[in-house]
């Protein structure tokens, strides 16, 4: 019982250090201002700071509760291990989106001379940022109501065969 004990509280110790080591970078990247955004009315227009976008909703810190409190009543033990793992997600996507700027930066570098960054490597950076923000694949949740729009699948599955014509 003792180890098992041991290996939560090093799990929980590692939890937390993943969420901490990405709110920092998180907050590095808010605290950087890469270029102002024009909004607003024509008569009301205003310079808004812009800065490099990450996946919102990391869980704050405070919310991460210390085992001691794990017997208590807690709300934050509401959803606790959704609230524990989404630093991990945020870590792997941190880690996903530095492979492809790196990947992009190698290959087809923003300044090196014949190449732009509009290179195939950064087009897939600048893809994987606009399919991990909020809503972005929502219209996959529609119910077609039309039956010019319904798919025919296969009936084998339940899947979507007849898209990729799968026999």
């Amino acid at each position: 019982p003792g180890e098992r004990f041991d290996e939560l509280r090093e799990a929980h110790k590692r939890l937390r250090a993943v969420r901490d080591q990405v709110g920092k970078t998180w907050r590095e990247w808010d605290g950087r201002t890469l270029y102002q955004d024009v909004v607003g009315p024509f008569q009301e227009t205003k310079a808004v700071r812009r800065s490099r976008y990450h996946p919102p909703k990391l869980t704050p810190a405070a919310e991460l509760l210390d085992l001691s409190e794990f017997s208590s009543t807690s709300e934050f033990l509401q959803q606790a291990q959704r609230r524990y793992t989404v630093g991990i997600h945020h870590r792997n996507w941190l880690a996903l989106a530095d492979a492809f700027v790196s990947e992009a930066s190698r290959r087809g570098g923003r300044y090196k001379t014949g190449r732009c960054k509009n290179h195939k490597c950064w087009r897939e950076a600048i893809r994987f940022v606009a399919v991990s923000q909020e809503g972005a694949g929502a219209f996959l949740n529609a119910i077609p109501m039309r039956d010019d729009m319904k798919m025919e699948t296969c009936g084998r599955c339940t899947s979507r065969c007849a898209v990729a014509r799968v026999p």
